[in-house]
């Protein structure tokens, strides 16, 4: 199972949220069933509940794996790691548990 923030790691935790929680992106309504898989150094991040720390750390991965496209230029890096942190700052609003997988 990889990490549901960096799309990296190996999930070792698993967040909890209640479902459907998170905010629409621009038009588009997230699909969300409340868990966030975590590996260990997104958890850390996560634990700190620094959103910018987490969306930069997945932003990085994106890049080294070119896994997005909006990552081809540094204006769409940057737009991604704003996107990305008011996911996570949504995530982290609600509270979530912490379970081992």
């Amino acid at each position: 199972m990889q990490c549901d923030f960096c799309s990296a790691g190996t999930a070792e935790y698993v967040y909890v949220i209640p479902m459907g929680f998170l905010p629409s992106i621009g038009d588009a309504v997230q699909a969300d069933d409340g868990r966030w898989n975590a590996c260990y150094e997104c958890s850390a991040l996560v634990d700190a509940r620094d959103p910018e720390a987490v969306a930069r750390h997945t932003v990085s991965v994106m890049e080294r794996d070119a896994l997005n496209p909006m990552i081809l230029t540094p204006e769409g890096s940057a737009q991604l790691v704003e996107i990305l942190m008011t996911q996570y700052a949504a995530i982290f609003s609600a509270n979530p548990s912490k379970e081992n997988i």
